[in-house]
């Protein structure tokens, strides 16, 4: 015959090792689930992304710039704000402000930024690359 307590153990010994199975495996989804959303949200490449395409395309063909009068086109914003994603835009002959641009619908600029300080006291009048159709009024 059988011993009972040689069966009990043979039992919670299995259990053991199922539970033990399905612990490695809810941990391996996990990371799994981590990296791949760390790979798909983290833009490593130097690909423009939709917004920068559309903001690039209206500031070349609609405004008449060139490449070369750009010196900083990027896509930012928070998840969840409102609008979620804007495009800042730094000429090459004003370094000291930031152009937002908002290119949902359709490209509008929407503000700017004065990053430098000594520059604090310019008002709209002395900025160079003011949109008239844009948001800043």
């Amino acid at each position: 015959m059988i011993d009972e307590q040689l069966l009990d153990a043979w039992f919670n010994k299995k259990s053991k090792s199922k539970k033990l199975f399905y612990w490695g495996l809810f941990s391996t989804c996990i990371i799994s689930i981590s990296l791949l959303l760390f790979f798909l949200l983290e833009n490593n490449d130097q690909e423009p992304t939709f917004y920068e395409n559309k903001v690039i395309q209206y500031l070349l063909e609609e405004q008449g710039y060139k490449e070369a009068d750009i010196t900083l086109l990027e896509e930012r914003g928070t998840v969840g704000s409102l609008p979620p994603r804007y495009v800042i835009v730094v000429f090459q002959n004003e370094p000291y402000v930031e152009y937002t641009y908002y290119a949902h619908s359709q490209v509008k600029q929407a503000s700017y930024h004065i990053t430098d300080d000594k520059y604090v006291d310019f008002t709209e009048a002395d900025l160079k690359n003011i949109d008239p159709g844009g948001f800043i009024k």
